[in-house]
């Protein structure tokens, strides 16, 4: 009870001392700085740049995904598409245990593929990446075989 009736410390700050301010102060000349702004994506395979903020953000999620192509003669090239350059043609490729996403297939692969197993070049290809291709199902790294 006498602790109540105490005098306050000379040293703590009171709510209407200049000094409490001072941090509110500097947290609005924070503010009031101007905010750096993204730079603006640009698709790997056309070289088309986003014109607005959705397409911005519609780009950068197409763009994270892998393309493979035929590559003469017999192999894969790797590619990332925007929604503008991306093939028509497409088939996809997915873990028969989970449903994990692999890439998409174009072109040849893509008519190569359906239905039924992935094309010699593309089953090499997700071999080499942890996939296995057993009893044509494709698995992919996150499970173990036997």
């Amino acid at each position: 009870m006498a602790a109540a009736n105490q005098e306050p410390d000379s040293t703590q700050l009171q709510l209407w001392d200049e000094d409490a301010a001072a941090p509110v102060e500097q947290l609005a000349d924070e503010r009031s700085q101007p905010r750096r702004t993204r730079a603006a994506v640009q698709c790997p395979s056309c070289r088309y740049q986003a014109a607005s903020i959705a397409e911005d953000a519609r780009m950068r999620a197409d763009i994270r995904v892998l393309w493979l192509h035929p590559s003469a003669p017999h192999g894969v090239r790797e590619a990332y598409h925007c929604q503008r350059c991306q093939p028509r043609h497409v088939a996809d490729t997915e873990c028969a245990r989970c449903d994990e996403g692999g890439p998409l297939l174009a072109e040849e692969f893509a008519a190569d593929s359906t239905p039924g197993p992935v094309p010699a070049e593309v089953a090499a290809w997700l071999t080499d990446r942890g996939w296995t291709t057993a009893n044509g199902a494709l698995i992919c790294p996150n499970h173990h075989t036997g």
